[in-house]
């Protein structure tokens, strides 16, 4: 399973989406509101418990 996260310029999470389209347009939306910072999508991938017993 894969989460895409906006992240800010720290790396503070804003946001988690399961659409990578999703998250992009609301890191952009979120550099647009708040222009003295800078937000961007991580990838993060998740493994599900019964896939890790199967």
């Amino acid at each position: 399973m894969i989460i895409y996260q906006v992240v800010d310029e720290e790396n503070n999470l804003v946001s988690e989406h399961s659409q990578r389209d999703t998250a992009l347009h609301s890191a952009e939306d979120w550099t647009v509101w708040y222009e003295d910072h800078y937000y961007h999508v991580e990838e993060v991938t998740f493994q599900e418990a019964h896939e890790s017993l199967g």
